[in-house]
């Protein structure tokens, strides 16, 4: 598994790239997904996208990621890490992640830290707040870093249905990788070893009610126990994007190597390919 794992990293870093902007969508698992998390949160991943799902986790989670920018250097790495207490119900997280890492234009420089903490002000209903730095290159290519906070809640409102809803940057941070939004979202399990996921973003939740927000549908099966596919749609604007992605696991519910591929509609082969292990 490790040679494997280093013949990825190499292939990832020598490999071609392609003409398109960079995401700032941390871990290969999501990016196979479309972005659609916030209402799962079940790994390392909640660090970023709902901070609510570490009330749930019982075991260490980690996930490192890399992809790729649009002149086919390095792009982007996240790195996560949660370990729950076995006493008291605490817990500790760190995460970052980062865009422009080897190259990066006016306004392609950009990456976020997040240490997470949860409380539960009513029972099972955990508020999760994520603390980050963030930082971003502005149009006179100066680093400008601020400081925000993430606020989230991730509800089982049956035993296969979680609820998740998350306010990002409540702290306005005047940086366009980190606008401040609000995200409903929820997954639902309907039979073992399937999931599907759907939520919706906007910049208010009058943006939402009125349907005007972004929308990512997923989906994720693991017919074999050791082997997940992906799969997922984004509608940005007016722009669609699709994503693929699989990853292989060296235990059943361990750590794993998986791959996504993610690609707007109308340009299949300008699109971002990751890796990531978990």
């Amino acid at each position: 598994m490790r040679v494997l794992r280093i013949c990825l990293i190499i292939v990832i870093l020598v490999s071609p790239g392609w003409s398109a902007p960079t995401p700032l969508v941390p871990g290969s698992r999501i990016q196979a997904l479309s972005g659609a998390f916030t209402g799962l949160a079940d790994d390392a991943n909640a660090l970023f996208y709902n901070p609510a799902g570490i009330a749930y986790h019982n075991a260490l989670s980690t996930d490192i990621s890399f992809w790729r920018t649009d002149d086919g250097k390095l792009g982007g790495i996240s790195a996560m890490f949660i370990n729950p207490s076995t006493s008291g119900g605490g817990m500790a997280g760190i995460g970052w992640t980062g865009i422009g890492l080897t190259s990066a234009t006016s306004d392609e420089r950009a990456g976020a830290f997040v240490v997470p903490t949860v409380h539960s002000p009513a029972k099972m209903v955990p508020l999760g707040v994520g603390l980050k730095l963030v930082y971003a290159r502005n149009s006179t290519m100066d680093l400008k870093w601020r400081g925000t906070v993430d606020v989230s809640t991730l509800v089982y409102i049956m035993p296969t249905m979680r609820i998740g809803a998350v306010i990002r940057n409540i702290i306005k941070t005047n940086l366009s990788q980190f606008p401040s939004s609000m995200v409903l979202a929820a997954s639902w399990t309907p039979i073992a070893r399937m999931t599907a996921m759907a939520e919706m973003e906007g910049s208010s939740i009058e943006e939402i009610k009125d349907g005007d927000g972004n929308i990512s549908l997923a989906a994720e099966v693991q017919p074999l126990i050791y082997t997940v596919f992906r799969g997922g749609m984004k509608i940005d604007d007016d722009t669609t994007y699709y994503s693929l992605g699989a990853e292989i696991k060296h235990t059943d519910r361990g750590s794993g190597l998986g791959a996504a591929y993610w690609f707007p509609s109308d340009d299949f082969g300008h699109g971002w390919f990751s890796i990531g292990f978990t």
